[in-house]
């Protein structure tokens, strides 16, 4: 893929990050920026992750409290549409495609040559969003206090294209909203149980996934 196409395909992934018309929190209620939500469509008679389209869905906060307050006889009261799904199901799709989306601005960083790669180089630096392999020694993480733990530094640095990444910084940019606002989501869907710690909730608006 050419630097051209890399960077035309970065513009795309971003534009659902600008729209700020503002939507109904369909659990919650509160009127947020579109970018501050996440767009779930109806489909098939199930409930998938959707950035725009002529398909009727509903919007839900980035918020643990509110994705789990998701039940279909909910969605099928504003879309009048009939619509079946399993809660835990969802959450573990919806954590799955943050995480794939996470990765993937990890590699189309890496490949506009904008990616800040190991502890050093992201510790020099200012900005932008920093992620943490999830086996970072704590000695690396303490020097990097705006990081985040994510995936492990194999997957990070398979992403990238490269051998053991223990931590990256994505400079400020599209791709870094991309990723810190993939990465909340990733942490508010994270199945019952593990601990999401001070990571919940701390990346900003939300993006939503293409159709």
């Amino acid at each position: 893929m050419t630097a051209r196409r890399t960077n035309t395909k970065a513009r795309e992934a971003a534009t659902a990050l600008r729209n700020e018309t503002e939507r109904t929190c369909v659990v919650c209620r509160a009127q947020r920026e579109a970018s501050g939500m996440v767009r779930l469509a109806v489909r098939a008679g199930g409930l998938v992750l959707a950035a725009r389209g002529k398909e009727r869905g509903v919007s839900v906060c980035l918020a643990r409290a509110c994705l789990e307050g998701l039940a279909p006889k909910v969605v099928s009261k504003v879309t009048g549409l009939p619509v079946s799904f399993e809660l835990c199901t969802l959450l573990a799709d919806l954590h799955a495609a943050a995480e794939a989306r996470v990765l993937e601005m990890v590699g189309l960083a890496r490949r506009t040559g904008t990616l800040v790669a190991g502890v050093d180089e992201v510790h020099g630096g200012e900005g932008g969003t920093v992620i943490l392999a999830e086996d970072l020694a704590a000695r690396g993480e303490r020097r990097l206090p705006d990081g985040r733990r994510f995936v492990s530094g194999a997957r990070l640095g398979h992403a990238a294209g490269m051998g053991y990444l223990g931590a990256l910084r994505i400079p400020s940019g599209p791709l870094s909203e991309q990723a810190a606002t993939w990465l909340s989501l990733w942490y508010e869907s994270r199945p019952s149980g593990l601990d999401r710690g001070d990571d919940a909730g701390r990346f900003g608006s939300v993006s939503q996934a293409s159709s």
